[in-house]
């Protein structure tokens, strides 16, 4: 009570203690092998933060019987995520920052300048939320279009994170021409007719009108739909009704340099030692040196 538990620790706690309660474990069981799991990942301190109540009793009792749990047959639609760079960090508050903004607005624009990271951003991001999609979150799939560089273009790559099967239509298609493109617009937009979806297209052109036309029908045709845009300064998207929301992603600080170095360091083989470290390091960056 009054303990604060930590993101990361919470996700390893639920992701072992679930697939347990599935297997055919007691809830005592689970939580057990859970809390042991969670111990040996981060600290026993952080692990006896979690109880099962009412406590002093044995939870001897199974949630699921095993033997007549059943999977669906049918495939679950999995997009292609990359990682972001290990290790990655000095973005977390960012982050969560950034994931306020999408709860909050339809389409959200990323604005950085040119290597400040923002594709590794929001990799990170990604898998933030693959890891905890939900209703509750608002977003059940993400899809992630790169379209920078070589692959600026509406095209097949531009295509294949959505659905494979547009991607052989497109194919099959002798005239790409703008009522080819439109047709694909639609396609898409009625795959995604109902769905909670994060739709981010990292280093699109938003002066490219087939970009832009895309976007607008996305709004229009579908209902939960959310959209994350990755730009370089002075482009943001509008369309009637809908602005996107700026998220002004800035350089690291120093501090960062210092977490990333203790990150990769190899003279630090404890936690004890990697803190100690890094508050040397940090108080040489306070003092300027």
């Amino acid at each position: 009570e009054g303990d604060l538990v930590r993101d990361d620790v919470a996700l390893a706690f639920a992701k072992s203690f679930y697939p347990l309660l599935i297997a055919g474990y007691t809830v005592q069981a689970a939580f057990e092998s859970s809390q042991r799991t969670t111990s040996a990942l981060f600290t026993s301190e952080e692990a006896k933060k979690w109880v099962l109540l009412p406590e002093g009793v044995m939870h001897d009792h199974h949630v699921f019987d095993a033997d007549i749990v059943e999977w669906s047959d049918a495939s679950t639609k999995r997009c292609f995520l990359p990682l972001p760079p290990k290790p990655f960090v000095g973005r977390r508050v960012d982050m969560y920052r950034c994931l306020n903004e999408i709860f909050q607005h339809r389409v959200v624009n990323l604005v950085g300048n040119e290597g400040v990271g923002r594709s590794s951003f929001i990799f990170a991001l990604c898998k933030y939320l693959e890891l905890r999609k939900s209703a509750a979150l608002g977003v059940e799939e993400i899809y992630l279009s790169q379209i920078d560089g070589m692959n600026r273009d509406f095209s097949e790559a531009f295509l294949k994170p959505f659905d494979k099967g547009l991607v052989g239509e497109w194919q099959g298609k002798a005239v790409k021409d703008e009522e080819t493109k439109l047709y694909f617009f639609d396609r898409i937009c009625e795959l995604l007719k109902e769905s909670k979806s994060l739709i981010i297209l990292d280093g699109p052109d938003l002066q490219d009108g087939a970009i832009l036309e895309f976007l607008r029908r996305l709004l229009r045709k579908t209902v939960a739909t959310k959209i994350l845009l990755t730009t370089q300064p002075g482009s943001n998207f509008l369309s009637p009704g809908v602005a996107a929301k700026v998220f002004n992603l800035k350089p690291l600080k120093p501090e960062h340099a210092v977490e990333l170095f203790v990150e990769m360091c190899h003279h630090a083989h404890t936690r004890f030692e990697s803190e100690k470290l890094r508050d040397i390091l940090l108080s040489k960056v306070d003092c300027g040196i």
